[in-house]
């Protein structure tokens, strides 16, 4: 996600140095999230639904991945294919 958010805004500096991907509080919402773009606002001075909208359409899809989405007032959500989770546990 950070090489999401730095494609997005190149011109934020080291704004995305600290960003975080989280397990999901609640399965419903996939298997982890990024809340950063909540903090990020004040710093790019925009809306985190904005910010976050952009960093997901600056993300690359990985076949690992089944999907990655923002909520809410920004939250990203990202689902793993579950054949790829086994895949990784098996080895």
């Amino acid at each position: 996600m950070k090489a999401a958010f730095e494609q997005a805004f190149p011109d934020a500096g080291d704004a995305f140095a600290a960003l975080s991907i989280v397990e999901a509080t609640n399965p419903q919402f996939g298997d982890y999230q990024c809340n950063d773009a909540m903090g990020l606002a004040k710093v790019l001075r925009q809306a985190p639904r904005k910010i976050a909208e952009a960093a997901v359409a600056a993300a690359d899809s990985p076949a690992w991945l089944d999907g990655v989405e923002v909520a809410g007032p920004g939250f990203i959500n990202i689902t793993l294919k579950p054949d790829a989770v086994a895949g990784m546990v098996e080895t």
